[in-house]
């Protein structure tokens, strides 16, 4: 019995449960109510949704598991601000994201509040295929520049990702399938199991597991036409394991627990775009640790003690790939990859009618190393690095301050009128001391009617890899790293306003500006003695001297964002949201460090323009416009459906050319926009079983989402779900 059967008599199955007896009356819980969501992410204290003076959302449980999203990047693709590259290409492709206009490295992803990504990456970043859904009840979402309240990186925003804790008292869990497939010949299998036993007392214990599967399709797009030349076309799969547990205690003065997770997951890659490689693997493996304890002093005073710590191991192989007919072009390399983090921070809030303070103090530590080995056959050439003896770590030290003030303090004439303010001081081994700060005005009209604004500053520290990685150019012995990096600083200016439009419709809408400056690029330099116009015209000549990152020019990014939420006619509720954006890149002759340069002409990587002069790139890469609606349908009590449509605008992408002089760099392709649409049931089969089933990508759109790359087309998939 092939895929297709076994999804098709599925989703009979399902249609069966649909039609049973009893599920079919209608009553009052079948409206929709607005919840007034708080979040704890954007303040660092817990305040609603609606009374935040930021652009923020939160994701539900119930969200999470209408969308049918299996990880964190699809999930995310459907958010204002947000655009996530790869959640729409084969399972276990890399995923990167960008938060208004910034790149990953410059926003910060967190599990309960402490950070997660890869210290050993030459960004610093987590790609977002590592975090499943297995154990989120909530994603919190904050947009703009946090580095007040989060430190180094929050300069494109936070997504705090808060886990389960306990249940209801006795033994609770249950088993998840999912099945699928996304184009011919591939497949998806999904599973999850969880057990929890929570005491009368308070303490709980919890475990669970996930699985995945993925039979995949060729992940880069196949461009040869020609009869008889040779393809070496092959399937990229990929399998994820993920196990995590936690043990906690809660009653109304401790909320306290200790959770572990283990990740393992194994990708099959390519060479790049439009380049297959069928011996190209990358296997991850991370361990994290989180701690939390939180204490209530009395009805005012609360004692905050979290941390972490995680251990990621990538290790890349690629043996010798296929050619031609049984012919391999006798190359090797492998690269084993570590990076840790360790987290502790101490924080103490005051919270009363007119008043909340937050006074907190926090040491992040990260280090990384690496040890790579290249071996090529037809040059009887053999070369390795071993970082393990340079001892690659960083400390951050800081001290925060936040207070949200309303008016009536001073007078009940000026009540509407509150403001936000807060300061953080840091003290960095890598960049010293520095200070960042943040400012919220904001008015209350009434309870569900809001004006605010924000001025806020921002940094990013530089990664390790880029500050001390040592390859180093032959001739000139200029390095790769560069230990003069400065931090990124950003300055962003916003303002909002959120509106309860009667009961049942809530708009948000916001203006945004993010300056950063001291932005960190990646330059070839060439020899300062030749004209630019002469480098690579002699091939006896070597005029290469070397490739390092500098601070280079300053980043402009702005936009408007726009969210609404409505409940319409008891069964319908309807969710959308959309974002315009644009930025550009300026660059100035006299920002160039001449002392890692040796005074040679510098190259963008990203462009290929050389820096004789002020240059200006008007259009980033990989940022668009989107918008998303989101339609939700309630058809009884046991059964509700909708349909998403995701719109993502034109954008730039790159990709290397040879055609760039002197020997190539990257150039820009403009891709079009392209719009999907998802369907979803789902049928709440008695009290413990719920059956669904969702198509993705309905109308088998074909689009690029990432040059070179292919995307996945038409895909059905079928859930069921048991609670025990």
């Amino acid at each position: 019995m092939n895929l297709t059967s076994t999804i098709c008599g599925s989703l009979c199955v399902w249609l069966l449960c649909f039609y049973l007896p009893g599920y079919s009356q209608e009553d009052d819980s079948l409206k929709n109510y607005l919840i007034d969501e708080v979040m704890i992410s954007a303040t660092r204290t817990e305040k609603r949704v609606l009374d935040i003076p930021k652009s923020v959302s939160v994701i539900t449980k119930q969200e999470i598991k209408s969308s049918g999203a299996v990880n964190l990047a699809e999930l995310l693709s459907s958010q204002e601000g947000i655009n996530v590259i790869g959640a729409n290409q084969n399972p276990g492709s890399n995923q990167s994201f960008f938060m208004r206009g910034c790149g990953s490295e410059q926003s910060i992803v967190m599990i309960d509040g402490i950070r997660i990504s890869d210290p050993s990456s030459n960004t610093n970043t987590i790609d977002l295929s590592e975090i499943s859904l297995i154990d989120v009840n909530r994603i919190e979402i904050v947009r703009g520049t946090h580095s007040t309240l989060y430190g180094s990186s929050a300069i494109g925003g936070v997504i705090n990702i808060i886990t389960e804790k306990g249940s209801k008292p006795g033994l609770n869990g249950g088993v998840n399938a999912d099945l699928g497939r996304f184009g011919p010949g591939t497949r998806q299998l999904n599973e999850a199991v969880n057990l929890n036993y929570t005491f009368k007392n308070g303490i709980y214990v919890t475990g669970k597991l996930f699985r995945s599967d993925v039979n995949g399709m060729d992940a880069v797009l196949d461009t040869i036409t020609t009869d008889g030349t040779f393809k070496n076309n092959d399937r990229d799969n990929f399998t994820k394991t993920d196990l995590v547990s936690k043990v906690g205690y809660s009653s109304q003065k401790i909320d306290a627990f200790v959770s572990f997770r283990n990740i393992s997951q194994f990708s099959d890659l390519d060479g790049g775009a439009f380049i297959n490689d069928e011996n190209n693997t990358i296997d991850l493996f991370r361990q994290m640790l989180n701690y939390n304890f939180r204490y209530k002093i009395n009805d005012k005073l609360k004692l905050w003690l979290n941390g972490g710590g995680s251990n990621v191991i990538r290790t890349n192989e690629d043996d010798s790939s296929l050619i031609a007919t049984d012919v391999y072009n006798g190359t090797y390399y492998t690269g084993t990859f570590e990076g840790k983090l360790l987290n502790n921070e101490l924080q103490l809030n005051y919270s009363s009618k007119n008043l909340k303070l937050v006074l907190g103090t926090g040491i992040y530590r990260e280090s990384m190393t690496s040890n790579t080995y290249t071996y090529s056959r037809a040059w009887d050439y053999e070369s390795g690095t071993n970082l393990d003896t340079l001892n690659l770590h960083s400390v951050l030290a800081d001290i925060f301050f936040s207070a949200d003030i309303n008016g009536e303090i001073l007078s009940e004439r000026i009540a509407p009128l509150s403001a936000m303010l807060g300061v953080r001081f840091n003290n960095d081994d890598r960049h010293g001391k520095y200070i960042t700060y943040e400012f919220n005005p904001y008015l209350k009209f009434s309870k569900n009617s809001m004006l605010y604004g924000s001025i806020a500053s921002g940094f990013n520290a530089s990664p390790l890899y880029k500050l001390y990685t040592p390859e180093s150019n032959y001739i000139s012995g200029i390095t790769r790293g560069n230990p003069d990096l400065k931090p990124e600083r950003s300055f962003s200016y916003e303002a909002g306003i959120k509106q309860v439009i009667g009961k049942n419709i809530v708009l948000t809408l916001s203006t945004f500006k993010n300056v950063v400056k001291n932005s960190v690029q990646y330059v070839y330099l060439w020899d300062k003695n030749i004209v630019i116009d002469s480098l690579g015209t002699d091939w006896m000549r070597d005029d290469l001297r070397g490739d390092t990152y500098l601070n280079l020019g300053t980043m402009t990014t702005r936009g408007i964002e726009c969210s609404i939420w409505a409940n319409l006619a008891e069964r319908i509720t309807i969710r959308g949201n959309l974002n315009f954006q644009d930025g550009r890149l300026e660059y100035q002759t006299d920002e160039i460090n001449q002392k890692q340069t040796g005074g040679n002409h510098v190259q963008l990587f990203e462009s290929g323009k050389f820096l004789n002069t002020r240059v200006k790139l008007n259009r980033m890469t990989r940022r668009s416009g989107n918008y998303n609606v989101a339609i939700d349908y309630k058809f009884t009590k046991s059964t509700n459906g909708g349909i998403n449509m995701n719109h993502v605008g034109k954008k730039n992408d790159i990709f290397y050319s040879m055609n760039i002089m002197p020997y190539g760099a990257l150039d820009t392709k403009l891709l079009d926009g392209y719009t999907l649409f998802n369907l979803f049931i789902q049928q709440k089969v008695s009290n413990n079983v719920t059956a669904s089933f969702r198509i993705e990508n309905l109308f088998n759109k074909r689009y690029t989402e990432l040059l070179g790359y292919n995307t996945r087309g038409f895909g059905m998939y079928v859930n069921l779900d048991v609670v025990i």
